[in-house]
Parts: C-alpha cells; structure tokens; sequence
C-alpha cells in the first residue's frame, strides 16, 4: 500500500487562524500581516468586524453594561447575519447578560470539574468498573 501523499502546505489560513489575527494583528508574521491588510481592503466590512468584536470583549472586560444598548444597535445595524444573530441572543436572555456584568460570580469552576469528570469517564471507557471510577474521582483518604 502507497503511503498518504503529503500535505500540501496552506497558501490560505484557516478561518480561526484568520480570526484570531483579525483580533490580534500583533500575533501574526509579517506575511499573515500583509494578507489581512490586503484581505481588509479587499472587505471593507473586516475592520468594522474587528472593531466589534474588539469593543464588546473591552465592555465585558470593564463591565460597563450601560455601553451594551448601543453596541447592540452597532451590531444589529451591520446587517451581518452573525452579528444579528448574536444580538438576537443576547436579547432573548438579557437579564442573563446584565448578571453576567453585574455580579461576581462565575459558573468557571463548575465547568471546569465537569471537563475533569468527563475526560476520566472517557479514559474508562471498556475497562472501567465503579471501583475504578471512585479510585480516579475520590479523594485519598486521609492517613491519621
């Protein structure tokens, strides 16, 4: 059997890696930096993306929820369906999102031992028993 050809190195950036360097032009080489200028004029609509994308992760990180109305209309004025379709989220559950702003709590480490308790039943998968789930989730006891 002939081995898998090679593959050929991408002339294009992935969407993400695109994104990411729309966001954050500093993370880029001096080439990715050149075709996201080109890519910008080419789209005129890029920077306004990026300016939004850029101001609703600055209202969040300051938690100036008075600044959300208007970024909202800014969002839904693009015409962008996944500018309006995040708006129309964000609308539906708004009491959800000025909390988010508002308070000091943070459902992160909930999730966080939800993704530990997922990855060890995945590990077990065909060879766990629940003497072995309890070895891997509980505590050792503590020797007194």
């Amino acid at each position: 059997m002939a081995p898998a050809p090679k593959r050929a190195e991408r002339s294009v950036p992935s969407t993400r890696a695109l994104t990411w360097l729309l966001i954050l032009p500093e993370r880029g080489t001096p080439e990715q930096t050149s075709m996201m200028e080109t890519l910008c004029t080419a789209l005129p609509i890029l920077p306004q993306c990026r300016e939004l994308v850029v101001s609703f992760k600055d209202i969040m990180a300051r938690r100036a929820s008075k600044e959300l109305e208007g970024w909202l209309e800014k969002a839904k004025d693009t015409g962008l369906p996944s500018f309006v379709s995040f708006v129309r989220g964000i609308r539906m559950d708004l009491a959800a999102v000025e909390a988010a702003f508002s308070l000091p709590w943070s459902n992160g480490p909930v999730e966080g031992h939800v993704n530990r308790l997922k990855f060890i039943k995945r590990q077990g998968y065909g060879r766990a028993s629940f003497e072995l789930l309890r070895r891997r989730v509980l505590p050792l006891p503590n020797p007194t």
